[in-house]
């Protein structure tokens, strides 16, 4: 779409363009851990143990420090497992000092809180890169949402039309979802969020530093309480899988049902060109939202794969992990990066490629209209009926109307009147321009003054409400980013200040 195309566009049915969130290098870079790097930054963490605790003297840690410090992310195939990583790294380690400092590094390191430890490092990583995208997705649904708080439009129940709402509205059915699942997601990194450093292969070791110390160095919350837990737990993982795909779900359901107006009415919605595919020569002008089909396909494919993982995670038997690390590791990791690279295209989606025509889907807005809940309440107010005859009218008007093939907005004083002569025997005499006004749309929103309504004043205050607690989300996002950040600068210091008094001894 060209820049003048959307300009005018802009203009005539209201396009909304919010700018990008910016996106760092230096914050792109840690959104993801490699295995190599975690097997490392775990192995630091624990000779900073050691050494803290008088287990190996300074002289001795500034002289292994130099060793690790020499490490690289490209010293190991990227592709080997935890385990093959774990002994290329003390390998290395080794051939870099003398024979009376070889096997140090690793002194009291179980391969299996190692592994358990590097598994979380990366699974907490990732999936913190994936709330935080579905957070930014959140916010500019919000912004939508606002912006469409009075977009008037048919609502649908199983595919057939009922009480007029808003687009604003409609979105608000995926945004709460989405806010839920953000908490849930949150709430099982938290649980993840702990270390099992220092459990030894289940029953802990006699060497190193204090759990908590080395917990809080690798920027974990705390250490798992119980250390067979600590190199056994599945659930911690489990609820992660789970609430990858509660925060999916719901967007998947709004993007079909967004899918489903394009089909239906072509003219609601317009997506910028990189979203449409074009038809081919058998089809000539045809064109689809691909790119929105597509990505609601994606979303519901990583609700299946987080099934699927939960399943295998509730199949592994009662123990520690083992080599169960790899393939964990491995699917958890690629599920959380799935969900953020799904969250970025619905950033985009509601952000800069969705424009809602506002005037079509008011005009369409009270067509097939059935209700007849506020024509028995305009019988009651205007013409003064009970609640029982007013119902009994207004529900065979609605009958007849249905009977006549006609919309809600065809009826007349002459269709109430003939039923009120079938109900109470009395024609009501009612005015052509008071029924209108009663009946049309937008003033059927605005007697809605339940709070979270369609009504436009409801909206925004549930926006408001709901922005709120997005901040929030985003504000605890940023925070867990930040000690993380903050820990592993902290080891990667201690390193390199060991290995430099290495140096000068």
């Amino acid at each position: 779409m060209s820049d003048e195309s959307r300009t005018t566009l802009a203009g005539l049915i209201g396009r909304q363009h919010q700018p990008q969130p910016e996106r760092s290098a230096v914050s792109s870079a840690r959104d993801q851990v490699s295995r190599a790097h975690a097997v490392w930054l775990v192995l630091a963490t624990h000779l900073r143990g050691l050494e803290r605790a008088g287990v190996v003297d300074e002289r001795s840690a500034a002289r292994i420090a130099s060793a690790v410090d020499s490490l690289g992310d490209d010293d190991v195939s990227s592709t080997s497992s935890v385990r093959s990583m774990q002994r290329a790294f003390e390998d290395r380690v080794d051939s870099a000092l003398p024979d009376e400092l070889r096997g140090a590094a690793k002194l009291g390191l179980a391969q299996e809180e190692w592994a358990g430890t590097v598994l979380r490092v990366m699974a907490s990583s990732d999936s913190l890169a994936a709330a935080k995208r579905a957070g930014e997705a959140r916010q500019a649904m919000l912004a939508m949402t606002e912006l469409h708080a009075v977009t008037l439009m048919q609502g649908f129940h199983t595919g057939r039309p009922v009480q007029p709402v808003t687009f604003g509205h409609l979105l608000g059915g995926a945004i709460a979802p989405l806010g839920t699942g953000l908490t849930r997601l949150l709430d099982a990194i938290d649980r993840l969020n702990r270390s099992p450093l220092g459990a030894g292969s289940m029953s802990g070791e006699v060497v190193g530093a204090e759990r908590a110390e080395t917990a809080r160095w690798l920027g974990f919350r705390e250490p798992i309480p119980n250390t067979y837990d600590a190199v056994a737990n599945i659930e911690d993982f489990v609820a992660v899988a789970e609430s990858l795909a509660s925060v999916g779900a719901p967007v998947a359901r709004l993007l079909d049902e967004l899918a489903v107006m394009v089909r239906t009415d072509p003219s609601s919605l317009v997506f910028d060109d990189a979203w449409m595919r074009e038809g081919d020569r058998h089809l000539p002008g045809f064109t689809a939202v691909e790119r929105l089909v597509s990505l609601a396909q994606e979303l519901r494919a990583g609700t299946y794969s987080a099934t699927a993982l939960v399943g295998r995670l509730r199949q592994l038997p009662y123990g520690p992990l083992g080599v169960a690390v790899d393939w964990i590791a491995d699917d958890l990791t690629g599920l959380a990066s799935q969900t953020a690279e799904q969250f970025d295209a619905v950033d985009e989606l509601f952000r800069t490629a969705l424009t809602v025509n506002r005037a079509y889907l008011a005009n369409r807005a009270g067509r097939d209209f059935t209700t007849s809940s506020d024509l028995a309440a305009f019988l009651m107010s205007e013409e003064q009926l009970t609640p029982s005859v007013a119902r009994d009218v207004a529900g065979l008007t609605l009958r007849r109307l249905r009977e006549e093939n006609l919309e809600i907005s065809a009826i007349t004083p002459e269709h109430v009147d003939l039923s009120a002569l079938m109900v109470i025997g009395r024609e009501l005499k009612v005015e052509p321009e008071t029924l209108g006004r009663w009946l049309a749309p937008r003033r059927f929103l605005e007697r809605r003054l339940v709070e979270g309504s369609p009504a436009p004043s409801m909206t925004r205050e549930w926006i408001e409400g709901e922005r709120a607690a997005n901040q929030q989300v985003m504000d605890r996002i940023a925070s867990r980013r930040l000690q993380v950040r903050d820990a592993e600068a902290s080891v990667r210091a201690w390193v390199a200040d060991a290995a430099r008094e290495g140096e000068d001894t």
